[in-house]
């Protein structure tokens, strides 16, 4: 029995030591498995979070964010220790006292897991949360619960309890796509998380437990139980008073939604975003936490974009009703929710709203009873349909309506838009337009709108769009005329020109936009009323080769520009941006100063990248780096004076009655009014408004730069400037007003209602007193040409004929 007995303990001993043998070696393997396969903690340890790019205006304003995660990290010391508090006792109240892992939670968790039959209690510790959320999968396994808790460890020798808990507010998810407690602050009550009250931290602290589940805004009624759960526990341990529990427990829950950007313009944020990816990349841009400060002006944008809206609705009141945008049917008493929901999901462009046609006001006339997305029943007046004549084409309508009746019915979905007695009948715009401003002195751009709707698309008309200027160009011609001789008082034969080519078919003969000829005329009423066949004239006379390189001075590309004299008449493909460009050298006293976007670009950190302080343009002097002399200060004044006059008695006469103060301008519609455009200025802003369709088409009869695009670029300089103190065009040295005989360009005998008076440059004003009237000298006779318009005196294309016939 005795040797029975030892022979047993003796094999329970070589078990004993063959099962701590083995469960040494499955440690071993365990603890080489887990060195393999557990990720390294460096990313953890060099913090660097995934934070997006902010782009702001000038005045501070946040229009634009890119990056997927909204992320605004803040030190440690920068977070109340009341909201650092709230999360520990949701999620690890013995967060300073465990070394990584809470040993109790751990077998707490597993004791319910086993229970349930499933995973349902992690018992995960703030650090174990910091390891899954930064190296791991939210999987439910036990390899994946065995590398967090070694992650754990290691991240404890590494780090302090304050790093860790710095990382894990900074970067927990709590929904709504806000990460960390500061970006969630600002998603659920619109302030920072140093304003927020007890009962808001603590709500803020339940939702990592499940920030779906617990989202405030679409389950109130489960954030408000895990937010007393929040509560008991801080008050468990110790951390607030029962007085300030029970004030936040009666709180209600009133968190809603507020967007990252409370005033996105999506468009010109696009913009901004493409010229940061071409200088850092795309990583940098959407995760380096760069903050992009923009030249616009916040006001200035809002009112240009405001500017816009109104003149392409106004074209799309002078061309007609294209009808409906739906029918849905007249909804019945159980079906006003579904049509709301079914508003809802109609697009709402600019200003506009989708709205249901409920039925008619009394007696038919009265208007037209709608239902808008948010539930609003409101009466749409008649006077604002009378419009609505049916469009048939952009050059006709069809007969005007009798009523509301014969413009919509019952069930129909149109678009409303908001007006000073309340709603008024509109239609989403075909048409398209862009308008940039830039402060001539420095270059920076302070509004640029490049659509109707700010946030449709990333194609930014005013950047990106090349059209033709038409007639807006030509001031950059009569400059290159000016500096080469000339002066406003030259006479210019505006008569027919013939270009002949091989055959009578291929002869060209261009035409004034009104279709008659004034025969000599001074080279300021050419400008005035924007004469194409003097325009030409003047452009041969100048020499193409001359005027084609100083044009490009103005920024243009000077291989765009056409090796012909079309390019008088505007035919180059430009953008409104180059455009407005192109314009500071009238504002500038000569000087072009190179348009830019971005101001100022720091790291998530505060460290300046990028801060380009133009040197302010001081005309008496060299420029600066991004300004460029293109003609003399006594040119310039002479232009400036001239296209004041386009403004006050010319094509721009619409802008000269909405402004209360001196401007210059100049109108622009290309062939078939394809495009309209009006560039304009004063000493402290110049403007430039392109119209016209994306998939160039006529505008339709009279739709010219004077009529459609002229009274967007009045609105919106007519409210920037507002109260602003006139300043006048500064006049340089080396200028002499001379009165002269309207007729000849020569001196006045004596005043009279034939007579004006003049500036020219010193030593260039006329010599000879008026007696009859005289070609200038070296111009022809009124007849043709004997050679087309092209640098080598080929044959010009049909093309080009084309496109002069009926420029303006």
């Amino acid at each position: 029995m005795e040797k029975k007995s030892g022979v047993i303990g003796v094999r329970m001993r070589r078990i004993m030591r063959w099962g701590l043998g083995g469960g040494a070696g499955l440690l071993v393997l365990l603890a080489g498995w887990l060195y393999v396969t557990v990720p390294s903690i460096d990313r953890i340890v060099s913090y660097d979070p995934k934070v997006p790019m902010r782009i702001y205006t000038a005045d501070g304003r946040l229009i634009g964010q890119y990056g997927e995660q909204y992320r605004l990290p803040l030190p440690l010391k920068d977070i109340p220790k009341g909201m650092r508090r709230a999360f520990l006792a949701a999620e690890d109240a013995d967060f300073y006292s465990h070394p990584g892992i809470d040993l109790a939670g751990i077998t707490r968790a597993l004791i319910a897991d086993i229970r349930a039959g499933a995973f349902v209690q992690g018992g995960s510790t703030i650090t174990q949360q910091v390891a899954r959320t930064f190296l791991l999968s939210r999987e439910r396994t036990i390899s994946r619960k065995l590398r967090e808790t070694f992650l754990a460890f290691e991240i404890e020798v590494a780090l302090t309890k304050r790093e860790v808990l710095h990382r894990y507010l900074n970067q927990v998810y709590l929904g709504s796509g806000a990460y960390g407690v500061q970006a969630a602050a600002r998603t659920f009550y619109g302030r920072p998380v140093t304003e927020l009250t007890l009962a808001e931290r603590a709500l803020l602290a339940g939702l990592p437990k499940g920030p779906a589940y617990y989202n405030p805004i679409r389950h109130p009624e489960r954030a408000r139980a895990r937010r007393d759960y929040v509560l008991h526990q801080m008050l468990d341990a110790g951390w607030v008073g029962p007085d300030a529990v029970l004030r936040a427990l009666e709180t209600p829950v009133h968190a809603a939604y507020h967007p990252p950007v409370a005033e996105p313009r999506p468009m010109l944020a696009a913009a901004v975003r493409k010229r940061v990816i071409a200088r850092y990349g795309e990583e940098t841009a959407a995760t380096g936490g760069l903050q992009v400060v923009t030249t616009i002006d916040g006001r200035l944008q809002r009112l240009a974009q405001e500017a816009v809206q109104e003149g392409l609705l106004a074209y799309t009141r002078r061309h007609g009703f294209r009808g409906p945008v739906a029918h849905l049917g007249p909804p019945g008493p159980d079906g006003l929710k579904e049509a709301r929901n079914r508003l809802r999901a109609l697009e709402a462009p600019g200003p506009l709203r989708p709205a249901l046609v409920l039925g008619f006001g009394q007696g038919g006339r009265e208007g037209v009873r709608a239902l808008l997305a948010d539930g609003r029943r409101v009466l749409v007046p008649w006077s604002t349909m009378e419009w609505a004549r049916p469009f048939r084409t952009t050059r006709s309508r069809g007969p005007a309506p009798a009523g509301p009746r014969q413009v919509v019915r019952a069930g129909d979905v149109v678009h409303l838009r908001p007006a000073a007695s309340g709603w008024a009948f509109s239609q989403v715009p075909v048409v398209e337009g862009a308008l940039v401003a830039v402060d001539p002195d420095s270059g920076a751009a302070r509004a640029v709108v490049g659509g109707f709707e700010p946030g449709a698309g990333s194609f930014n008309r005013a950047l990106q769009a090349r059209r033709q200027p038409g007639s807006a160009f030509k001031p950059l011609v009569y400059a290159a005329a000016l500096a080469r001789g000339m002066t406003p008082a030259t006479l210019i034969n505006d008569a027919p020109l013939v270009f002949r080519g091989s055959g009578e078919a291929s002869s060209w003969r261009p035409e004034n936009y009104s279709r008659t000829f004034h025969g000599p005329t001074r080279l300021r009423e050419g400008l005035v009323h924007s004469r194409n066949l003097m325009a030409l004239r003047v452009l041969r006379r100048t020499g193409l080769d001359y005027g084609r390189r100083f044009t490009a001075r103005f920024g243009l590309e000077r291989e765009r520009l056409p090796d012909d004299l079309t390019l008088a008449l505007g035919t180059a493909g430009v953008t409104p941006w180059a455009m407005t460009g192109a314009y500071t050298a009238f504002a500038n006293q000569g000087v072009r100063t190179e348009p830019y976007l971005i101001e100022r670009i720091l790291t998530c950190g505060g460290r300046v990248l990028l801060d380009r302080h133009p040197e302010r343009v001081d005309t008496g002097t060299v420029p600066g780096k991004h300004a460029r002399r293109v003609m003399s200060p006594q040119v310039s004044y002479q232009m400036t004076a001239m296209l004041q006059e386009v403004v006050e008695n010319g094509t721009g006469w619409r802008v000269d009655r909405g402004m209360d103060r001196p401007v210059g301008g100049k109108t622009g519609t290309t062939n078939r009014q394809e495009d309209a455009w009006f560039m304009g200025y004063t000493p402290r802003l110049v403007t430039g408004v392109w119209v016209g369709f994306d998939r160039p088409r006529s505008l339709g009869r009279k739709e010219t730069g004077s009529r459609a695009a002229s009274p967007v670029w009045t609105r919106f300089m007519a409210r920037t400037l507002r109260g602003r103190a006139y300043t006048p065009f500064e006049r340089p040295d080396g200028l002499i007003r001379v009165q002269i005989d309207k007729e000849t360009g020569l001196l006045a005998e004596s005043p009279g209602p034939g007579t004006r008076f003049e500036w020219f440059r010193a030593g260039m004003a006329p010599a000879r007193t008026a007696t009859t009237p005289t070609l200038a000298q070296g111009e022809e006779p009124e007849g043709g040409l004997s050679t087309p318009p092209s640098a080598n005196g080929s044959e010009g294309s049909g093309e080009a004929r084309s496109l002069l016939n009926d420029l303006f």
